[in-house]
Order: structure tokens, then sequence, then C-alpha cells
């Protein structure tokens, strides 16, 4: 069995995924040719588990609120794929985690006699969640940066096609601007806008 690096390490760089693009093929290439530590919510058909979780939970191995796991490690991959019932199913992959759970981890409400407490205590839960819960937020951070100009469209003649292209342009745009940032920031210049700087960008172009 494969020792995933740990948690602490300092070694690889740290990046948390959304389930959008995270994979156990994406966590590999993160974990063997860009030696980045990766951990994402992921969808059960694209943990490289089979049908692991969905058999489980068919079989009501674990319930909604009980804040009980499952955990499946790879046999010859440093991939450990997790289920934590909190209100619902958080389906979990990671590339550097071992199949931990944590004690008194994370503060939730929860359920006795079918009535959820007004009040937060502790519950259990797996090390990676736990890691995934303290920096998700970034994600939305992220995707509100990258949506300051809505390019989608309803396009059903060219399907996802222009939706990635949007995409990808308006991450570049952020990528751009935050480099910017860190270039000119200082206490005698305010940097420009986002919004300031693409009107100029585009006046120029």
């Amino acid at each position: 069995t494969p020792k995933p690096s740990s948690a602490a390490s300092d070694v690889y760089k740290r990046q948390v995924m959304d389930s959008a693009y995270m994979s156990d093929q994406m966590a590999l290439i993160g974990n063997k040719e860009w030696e980045i530590n990766m951990v994402g919510t992921c969808q059960a058909n694209r943990t490289g588990g089979g049908a692991l979780g969905k058999t489980d939970l068919d079989d009501q191995e674990i319930e909604k609120y009980s804040y009980d796991s499952l955990m499946y490690q790879h046999k010859t991959e440093p991939l450990t794929y997790t289920i934590w019932a909190d209100n619902n199913f958080v389906k979990t992959l990671s590339n550097f985690h071992s199949p931990f759970v944590e004690e008194e981890a994370l503060r939730r409400k929860k359920k006795e006699d079918g009535v959820r407490q007004s009040s937060q205590t502790y519950v259990a839960a797996p090390e990676q969640q736990v890691d995934y819960c303290n920096t998700f937020h970034l994600i939305d951070k992220g995707n509100g940066a990258e949506a300051k100009f809505d390019l989608g469209s309803e396009s059903h003649k060219h399907g996802w096609a222009p939706k990635i292209a949007s995409r990808l342009f308006n991450m570049n745009l952020n990528n751009a601007y935050r480099i910017y940032q860190a270039m000119v920031s200082s206490k005698f210049y305010n940097p420009k806008t986002l919004r300031e700087g693409t009107i100029e960008l585009i006046q120029k172009l």
C-alpha cells in the first residue's frame, strides 16, 4: 500500500479542487507530474473506484447526519476516497492524505430524534474533509473573481466549447490582474481596479 505525502508536508504545493475538475486522473497528474498535493470534492464515477462507495451507500452503510465515514485507499496509487455523512453525503478525493478520521474536527448542528439542534457541537470527520472545509471558501472567492464578466451563453449548437473558452478567458484575465497587482502595489501607488484595467486594455487593442 502506498504511503501518501503527509498532510503537513512543505515539499509539495497544495491545491483545493472543485468537483468540476477533480478526478483520479487529475489527482495522479498533480502528484506525479506537477508535484502538487490535491484534495477536493469529486463525483463518485470519477474516483477510479468504480462502484465503491455507491454500493455501500445503497446498502445504507452510513446515514445522513450521522457524521460517519467510508474510506477507500488505492492499492498502488496515492489516492484516498472518502464519503462523509453530513446533511448530505460529501465525497472527497485526495492524492496525499491517509485514511484517517479526526475526532472533534468540525462543528455541526446534530440531529436528535429527527430535530436539528440549535447549537453546534464538534463531530468527527476524515482528515482530508477537514482540510477541504478549511480552504474551500477560496474556490468560491476565485470563481467570483473570475466571473466579473459573464461571457456565458445558452448555445445548443456549439455545446460546451463557448463556455470553456469563456471560462479560460475569465481565468486568464483574473490571473493577469493578480500578477499586475503584485508587480505595481506599493505604498506610493494604488493599482487600477480590474474593471479600469480591462477597459484600458480593450481601448489599446
